[in-house]
């Protein structure tokens, strides 16, 4: 792959030095290599993004096409070649027009390269591969053999690098700021379309990527997290609940806090004061080596037995990182804290690590160090409240 960077990257806008790029296509091809796959086709936006730079829509079909050995090709409708071009060290490009039959073009491209006959990798996790595109391919190889390859790139990308790590500070520092602006807005009378408000003039104020800021509602129960911005004014004794995701070139970090409008009863305060002890003790246990489920173990139980939630059917803690403005997803659920989760913490991997009970969520971005876990959002756990705000 060396000899694919020399020159590769002038008068482009690479998000990462080329040598980066090249790496890690590299570190792809010699999984291929060793699996006897002679050709990879990688079409979900995250893996796009992380193999090419690319982070584009797929209002209509497009793909990398990653031989074992050799150069890649990106095949793409050519309105997009571009911008793809622009932001992407590979210059092998292949594309189409509009009305063009995206499955034929894919399929010739691979027989010119005398890939038709041979063993094929695709990621069938990918939301990028409909149906109907793969049986049409197929029907057009009838000679190929299709094989999974998806983890191939998913699990490395799940263990970020120092300059994604980079933006991802950058998105907590910010997250941090606008968290304040939001809960101080948050006020009795006020709507919840002016604590969006407050929030974003900082991520743009920041330098943040113009993209949604996250979910802002009124909290009540346990299943709020994904409500809607409700027209009526916040009253007093309400919770205002605001989770903020800034983001820089798509990655992102995540915060949640909440602000009772007035003061805080002693339920509440007693809800809040446990959620941040059990969530500590979580963040105590987050090792490279120790197993998902036992991590998640450490708050599930506790949150039922001592009468915070009835039950508790959801995660604890998710993915963070690459969330582009085309994505279909909210978030990165490729690694995520369950009772069946079964798979090691490493060194690099970052995480949205969230609890919720009663109207009340706390949430961080902690990334696995050496040593254990780092908080990347650093703003005060506690629950505010607006008459003694900022406490």
């Amino acid at each position: 792959m060396d000899e694919l960077a020399s020159g590769a990257s002038a008068g482009k806008r690479l998000l990462f030095p080329l040598a980066l790029y090249a790496e890690r296509c590299s570190a792809v091809q010699a999984d291929l290599k060793g699996r006897g796959v002679g050709v990879a086709i990688y079409d979900e936006i995250e893996a796009v993004q992380w193999l090419t730079g690319f982070p584009g829509a797929m209002n209509i079909y497009r793909c990398l096409v990653l031989p074992a050995e050799g150069s890649p090709v990106f095949l793409i409708r050519a309105l997009d070649a571009a911008p793809f071009r622009d932001v992407s060290w590979i210059d092998d490009v292949v594309t189409f027009c509009d009305w063009d039959e995206p499955e034929k073009v894919l399929a010739d491209t691979l027989t010119a390269r005398g890939f038709a006959a041979g063993t094929i990798g695709l990621d069938k996790h990918s939301y990028g591969l409909p149906v109907d595109f793969f049986e049409v391919l197929q029907a057009r190889l009838p000679d190929a053999h299709f094989v999974d390859v998806g983890a191939a790139v998913t699990d490395r990308r799940m263990i970020k690098n120092a300059a994604e790590l980079d933006l991802l500070r950058r998105s907590a520092a910010v997250a941090d700021k606008a968290m304040l602006s939001a809960l101080g807005s948050a006020r009795e009378g006020v709507i919840l379309h002016d604590v969006v408000k407050a929030a974003y003039r900082v991520y743009l104020d920041g330098g943040a990527d113009p993209s949604p800021v996250g979910p802002i509602t009124v909290g009540v129960g346990v299943d709020f997290l994904h409500g809607h911005l409700r027209p009526a004014p916040l009253k007093r004794g309400e919770i205002c609940h605001v989770e903020l995701l800034p983001k820089f070139a798509g990655y992102s970090s995540r915060m949640m806090r909440p602000v009772v409008i007035g003061r805080a009863s002693e339920r509440q305060a007693h809800v809040a004061e446990r959620l941040i002890a059990l969530q500590d003790a979580q963040f105590a246990a987050m090792k490279p080596g120790m197993i998902a489920r036992d991590v998640d173990a450490v708050v599930r139980d506790a949150l039922v037995e001592e009468g915070l939630r009835d039950d508790f059917t959801g995660i604890s803690g998710y993915t963070v990182g690459f969330n582009g403005p085309a994505t279909p997803r909210t978030s990165d659920f490729n690694r995520v804290f369950h009772p069946k989760a079964d798979w090691e913490l490493q060194p690099g991997m970052t995480f949205h690590m969230y609890l919720v009970a009663d109207g009340i969520a706390f949430s961080e971005t902690i990334l696995i160090t050496d040593k254990g876990a780092e908080r990347l959002t650093r703003l005060d756990r506690k629950l505010f409240e607006s008459d003694v705000f900022p406490a």
